[in-house]
């Protein structure tokens, strides 16, 4: 009601000011009306003391005093204008104010992250490119990953939750389409999580010695980004909690075993083998493993030397880690095939990654669409 009120006094002004900013000769269309409005009294409560009258002579008052002050289409024009980028405007307003208020939880969140990104790299410091440190290298982008899938799907599954009542209700009233509120926030998400990633790989690769560049950075952007659709629609499709619990784990089991750190995914079953594009584990640990290992053309075996004193003669053994010497890894290509990954599946990663974003935001809208329908809370 209040924005049909004020969608009413908007039509008073010949320009575009702040709605309650309304001009001084307003009183020239109040007095000829036989209005008048007390001193030291607000002239925007008194026009919406006028317009919430029962009477009909009022409202017909009301429509000559929008008449006077503009033509017809100049009138549905600015009625137009306040359905289409109005709303919009304030509905993205009202979602960086949220931001905004809610800024000691996303601190405590990128503190929280990145505090956990550096524990789990320390023990990754001063990594070299041997045979013996290909394991080390490829625990670190696992556990890297897996991990930070964990932490931004996670944090994302009580995204509808707290604020949903207040949509529903709003909504409802016809305050504001859904469709801009949900794109207001896969917009504020999206920012968010750029910024926020960008300043967690920048610790972490510094921490473990990688080369912040801006293909590894925005690839990883690209998974985080995954994982807050994933749980955005986890929080748009299930009311209880609950229910988002037991869905995460049954997907997760699922997805984690197919990522590749556990099992060579060139050994998996036929049926199984395609269910690895469904996993986002795997899509990001393929992704990020590729960058790692795509230009390296040769891994040096690692010698360790040791020396031993026997009857007098000084006796120099070499020890080789890799004791096999026709499986050794010889280049990036092989490490990658060990564990099932494909150097040239890069960009089709990259594609079923788009493609699971934009399909769980569509789902998540069909969630929301779906509990809206519902009688609001209050």
């Amino acid at each position: 009601m209040i924005l049909e009120v004020i969608i009413y006094i908007n039509v008073f002004k010949k320009k575009k000011k702040n709605a309650w900013d309304l001009p001084y000769n307003l009183n020239e269309f109040i007095i000829k009306f036989n209005y008048k409005c007390p001193d030291l009294y607000n002239k925007a409560d008194f026009v919406i003391s006028i317009m919430n009258a029962d009477s009909e002579q009022i409202k017909r008052n009301v429509d000559e005093m929008c008449k006077l002050s503009s033509t017809d289409k100049q009138t549905d024009l600015n009625y137009d204008l306040f359905n289409d980028q109005t709303k919009t405007i304030v509905d993205y307003t009202r979602s960086v104010i949220c931001l905004l208020r809610n800024y000691k939880i996303k601190l405590l969140e990128l503190g929280t992250i990145t505090f956990l990104g550096v524990i789990l790299s320390t023990p990754y410091m001063n990594l070299k490119f041997d045979t013996k440190a290909v394991q080390n290298w490829q625990g670190f982008w696992f556990s890297l990953t897996t991990n930070s899938i964990f932490q931004y799907c996670y944090t994302s599954i009580i995204t509808y939750q707290v604020e949903f009542p207040v949509v529903h209700r709003e909504v409802s009233n016809n305050i504001y389409a859904l469709s801009v509120y949900y794109i207001s926030q896969i917009v504020i998400t999206f920012i968010w999580t750029v910024l926020e990633t960008m300043v967690y790989t920048y610790i972490v690769f510094w921490v473990v010695g990688i080369n912040w560049e801006l293909l590894v950075v925005t690839t990883f952007v690209i998974n985080m980004l995954i994982c807050r659709s994933y749980g955005s629609v986890l929080s748009a499709f299930f009311e209880k909690f609950e229910n988002i619990v037991v869905f995460s784990l049954v997907y997760d089991y699922l997805a984690v075993a197919l990522s590749g750190a556990y099992i060579s995914l060139g050994t998996l079953p036929f049926i199984l083998y395609y269910l690895k594009y469904l996993s986002i584990f795997f899509l990001g640990c393929e992704t990020l493993s590729i960058l790692q290992w795509k230009n390296i053309t040769f891994i040096r075996r690692h010698f360790d030397m040791q020396e031993y004193l026997y009857l007098g003669f000084l006796l120099y053994t070499l020890q080789i880690t890799c004791l096999d010497v026709n499986n050794c890894l010889r280049n990036g290509k092989e490490v990658l095939l060990s564990y099932g990954y494909d150097i040239d599946r890069f960009n089709t990663d990259i594609i079923i990654l788009g493609v699971f974003y934009i399909v769980c935001y569509m789902l998540g809208y069909y969630g929301l669409l779906r509990r809206t329908k519902k009688q609001p809370a209050y």
